[in-house]
């Protein structure tokens, strides 16, 4: 191969030296990549604290960090971004028509973080729910259908837990019965977007929070009609 006959006319120290060249390029541009497997150094110091603060009751202490935080975190345009999903994480969401309920799971990844175990005062993990009724794309802060949350403890690595929300849909979506006593077959409503947000400790404040420890969760409902 030519690649081959051009090295092979090289001097040795040059060869190797292009060699050390490509070997030092190619860990540059992997190493960012690999070293996003866990939360950074101060990340993991300020969830510490957080959750330190929390075992002891201390409330104002943790809530006192966490807004410094959340105000260091800028919104990035175009919507809310998710925080670091190392200590939990919405992975689905899903919508029962007949009780109109949003409902999401949280994936609970490791086994301490949580401030304390079951006899400790815990932590609150939150869900904010929204919905875009006018379906243009963009939850607005009129959309937001209220929130659910259950207290967490450390010792939870690897479970579930569900959280979910009753909400009111507004008037229209459904068709309606016009014989009594005969059930509603068929429906016009549409398939709207809807989105979850999960923080830890933090209530989400609207549509548009991005959380330091949780994620933002889009998926699809149909509003079917009650039967």
């Amino acid at each position: 191969m030519k690649t081959h006959e051009v090295y092979a006319n090289l001097p040795r120290r040059t060869f190797v030296s292009l060699l050390l060249a490509t070997l030092v390029t190619f860990i540059v541009v992997v190493s960012p990549v690999s070293s996003q497997t866990g939360p950074a150094g101060d990340e993991e110091q300020l969830r510490a604290r957080v959750a330190e603060a929390l075992s002891k009751g201390d409330s104002a202490t943790a809530n006192k960090l966490l807004s410094d935080m959340l105000m260091k975190k800028a919104a990035a345009p175009g919507g809310p971004v998710s925080g670091s999903v190392f200590f939990e994480e919405i992975r689905a969401c899903g919508f029962y028509p007949q009780e109109t309920r949003l409902e999401c799971v949280i994936d609970i990844k490791q086994n301490g973080g949580y401030a304390g175990p079951i006899e400790a005062f815990g932590s609150t993990e939150h869900v904010y729910f929204c919905v875009d009724w006018n379906n243009n794309g963009t939850f607005e802060p009129t959309e937001s259908v209220g929130q659910g949350s259950v207290v967490m403890h450390d010792g939870a690595a690897k479970t579930n837990y569900a959280v979910y929300r009753d909400i009111n849909i507004p008037g229209g979506f459904r068709t309606i019965t016009s014989a009594p006593g005969v059930a509603t077959t068929t429906t016009k409503a549409p398939i709207l977007n809807a989105q979850a947000t999960l923080s830890w400790v933090m209530p989400p404040t609207g549509c548009n929070f991005s959380p330091i420890w949780g994620n933002v969760f889009r998926f699809r409902i149909r509003l079917d009609p009650i039967r």
